[in-house]
């Protein structure tokens, strides 16, 4: 299963169950868990994690 996160415990967590996680953020408050994807975005830009929706990593609902 592939998970987009948006906070670090449940990323750790996530992996550690063995899904295929990436974490979006700004980079700005520390690294994400060892085995998960970092991907730059700022949440408060609408159009930030459009490219991650069309990658097939998050699913817009």
């Amino acid at each position: 299963m592939r998970i987009l996160i948006l906070g670090r415990a449940t990323a750790r967590l996530a992996v550690e169950q063995g899904h295929d996680v990436t974490c979006a953020a700004r980079g700005v408050s520390g690294a994400v868990p060892e085995g998960a994807r970092f991907v730059a975005a700022d949440r408060d830009d609408p159009e930030a994690l459009v490219p991650l929706a069309d990658a097939g990593t998050a699913r817009a609902r």
